[in-house]
């Protein structure tokens, strides 16, 4: 049939939509040189021969804009909920994440229920541990979509994917993802590789880098926590940390102007910047995740790395954690130290006050503890504050 429309000029596109595998689709294609064919699939699919388009998430507008059209088809062009309340419409937008299936899913929600306003359905969504629950309708839902592809993965693929939301930040490194899983980066490497195929993951525009979607990060991690012991969470977790808390030492030994050891792990101080650079959110959500875990030492090695890159606000926020997990484990030196890197941002960013709180802090610890060298910087960063002050002041 498909030839002999094409004998006459007549053009047809045949959509194979969700095939799962090459060779559920390859039977259905036209075979006659002219028809077009759409196959579209959650798995990169080889053996079609066929030119490979993926689909980005929507922006924020065009997630506006969809739930807007949708609604208005559903209910008629006088149902204008989503412009009448854009603040509640860019809340469900930034919580469907831009996936279209989710913004469908919100739409019909609403158009279900046509006296509900979208602020109702905006704080249904807010919370996370229900979220995918409630993006669902008798005929579809955002974790039936996901399991079609989570059921597909081989044993230590379908792991890697449950640990990967232990990662406090947006994207995680082969490296790092190899220090969750316990292999070699190859094999982490591969296993990742399988994800992105399964659009579980994507792979960041920097080769070596992975991003999970907002609503598959609760997937993976609703199936994470009901594979808490086989999968060995905590310990992954344990690894993880150990590996930004130590190669940060070791990125900081490059930073130090002063003469001294340099860590191998990097070859020069660029390359310890490079690794600082791509890891800096990681670092930052890491010791603000879990400071009960108590990394202190991260942030002492991420002191002297945000105040080069002048990052002070993150500083500040690290700082203070660090400082919390010094007074609760009783490490007055490491105390002292993070009071002084709190004082020094704080001056950064003009809150002078709080500056000279902290360095007097500081000084007072280091001479509890007969430290002269530490009372010395306390002193002396106390008058630099000051100094700061006075000038702004004038």
């Amino acid at each position: 049939m498909l030839a002999a429309y094409a004998r006459e000029h007549r053009r047809i596109l045949v959509v194979v939509d969700n095939a799962s595998t090459a060779d559920q689709a390859g039977p259905l294609l036209p075979t006659d040189g002219t028809t077009a064919a759409l196959v579209t699939s959650r798995h990169t699919l080889d053996g079609l021969d066929a030119r490979l388009h993926d689909l980005d998430t929507l922006d924020e507008t065009a997630s506006t804009t969809l739930l807007d059209q949708a609604l208005r088809h559903a209910r008629g062009t006088q149902d204008t909920r989503i412009n009448d309340d854009p603040q509640a419409a860019t809340v469900i937008a930034r919580l469907c994440a831009g996936l279209p299936l989710a913004l469908r899913i919100a739409a019909a929600i609403l158009a279900a229920a046509p006296t509900r306003p979208a602020a109702s359905l905006a704080a249904a969504l807010q919370a996370g541990h229900t979220r995918l629950d409630k993006l669902a309708r008798p005929d579809r839902a955002v974790r039936a979509a996901f399991d079609l592809s989570y059921q597909h993965l081989a044993p230590d693929q379908a792991r890697l994917f449950r640990l990967l939301p232990l990662n406090p930040g947006p994207d995680v490194s082969t490296d790092a993802a190899a220090h969750l899983a316990g292999t070699g980066p190859d094999q982490a490497e591969e296993h990742l590789q399988h994800l992105a195929d399964a659009h579980l993951i994507e792979p960041a525009p920097a080769w070596g880098r992975w991003r999970m979607h907002d609503l598959v990060r609760l997937y993976a991690d609703e199936h994470g926590h009901t594979h808490t012991t086989p999968d060995q969470r905590d310990s992954a977790r344990t690894r993880l940390f150990s590996h930004y808390q130590d190669t940060a030492q070791a990125a900081d030994t490059h930073l130090d102007t002063l003469p001294g050891p340099r860590d191998p792990h990097f070859s020069d101080r660029d390359h310890a910047l490079q690794w600082l650079d791509a890891e800096h959110a990681n670092l930052t959500a890491t010791v603000t995740a879990a400071p009960a875990l108590g990394h202190p030492a991260t942030t002492t090695s991420l002191a002297q790395y945000l105040d080069y890159r002048r990052h002070f606000d993150d500083s500040i926020t690290v700082t203070t954690t660090a400082l919390a997990v010094c007074h609760e484990l009783g490490d007055r030196h490491g105390e002292g130290a993070a009071l002084n890197n709190l004082g020094g941002a704080l001056r950064e960013v003009r809150r002078f006050e709080e500056a000279i709180d902290a360095h007097t802090r500081d000084l007072a610890i280091c001479r509890v503890l007969g430290d002269r060298h530490g009372e010395g910087t306390a002193l002396t960063s106390w008058a630099i504050t000051h100094n700061e002050r006075w000038r702004t002041r004038s």
